[in-house]
């Protein structure tokens, strides 16, 4: 029970210190949350998901341009002949 313990405390001041790290190397704009700082590798998502969560981002929409910017799409090619849009 005790080396258990010792184990999670190893593990969350671990955690503690890469979150501090990691935002001191790339601090975030105010709103963002904590779980932003951390990267889900490329293998753990799925198609459905990647899908869905395409589906989500259509739903709400772009958000405003600021003032004196301009918003545009563009379609980027890819080495597979894969073309893909890009909104700038």
């Amino acid at each position: 029970m005790r080396k258990g313990l010792k184990i999670l405390a190893v593990l969350s001041l671990a955690g503690l210190g890469w979150g501090l790290y990691r935002k001191r190397k790339y601090p975030l704009a105010k709103g963002y949350h904590l779980l932003n700082l951390f990267v889900v590798p490329g293998f753990l998502v799925r198609k459905k998901v990647a899908e869905s969560g395409n589906r989500q981002l259509q739903k709400m929409g772009l958000p405003p341009v600021a003032p004196g910017l301009k918003r545009q799409s563009i379609h980027v090619s890819l080495e597979n002949g894969m073309s893909v849009p890009v909104t700038v």
